[in-house]
C-alpha cells in the first residue's frame, strides 16, 4: 500500500506530486518484472494480502509509524490486464487520513497508483481520477 516494489522487478520508475491544497499527494509507481507470470503473481499476492488485512494493520513508511484502520474494495479502472482498487482510512500522528490506491498489471509491468488527503473529501480525488486515468491510457 505505500508504493514499493514487491519482489524483484527489473526496473521501477516512482513519481510523486502534492497539491497545496489539504496536503494531498500523489504517487505513481511501475515495476517492470521479467516475465508476465511473476507480475500476475505479484498482483495476486498484493489482492490476498489487502482482503486479509481489511481490518487494519500497522506498518512503518520511511521511519514513520502508522496505522491502517481499514481497507475497503472500490471499483477498478478498466483498461489493463488486471486491476484491484481500495480505499483506506489511516492514522497518522492522532489524525485521520484518507487513501485511494489503485494497483494494476498491463504485461509484465505493475502499476501502484496511490493518493493520500488528510480531510479529504470525494471532490478531493478528483485529481487521483485524472491521474490515474492519464496513466493507465499511457500503458494501454
Amino acid at each position: 500500500m505505500a508504493g514499493v516494489p514487491v519482489e524483484t522487478p527489473v526496473t521501477t520508475a516512482v513519481r510523486r506530486a502534492a497539491a497545496e491544497r489539504n496536503g494531498a499527494a500523489t504517487s505513481v509507481t511501475l515495476a517492470a518484472y521479467r516475465a508476465e507470470p511473476a507480475a500476475v503473481a505479484v498482483l495476486a499476492d498484493l489482492s490476498s494480502a489487502a482482503d486479509a488485512c481489511a481490518g487494519g494493520f500497522a506498518l512503518t513508511v520511511k521511519g514513520e509509524n502508522q496505522q491502517i484502520t481499514e481497507i475497503t474494495r472500490e471499483l477498478a479502472p478498466a483498461g489493463t490486464d488486471e486491476a484491484i482498487a481500495f480505499g483506506l482510512t489511516a492514522e497518522q500522528n492522532g489524525k485521520k487520513v484518507q487513501m485511494k490506491v489503485i494497483m494494476f498489471r498491463k504485461g509484465a509491468t505493475v502499476g501502484y497508483l496511490g493518493t493520500t488527503a488528510a480531510d479529504a473529501t470525494a471532490n478531493d480525488f478528483a485529481a487521483f481520477a485524472d491521474v490515474s486515468r492519464a496513466q493507465l491510457l499511457k500503458l494501454g
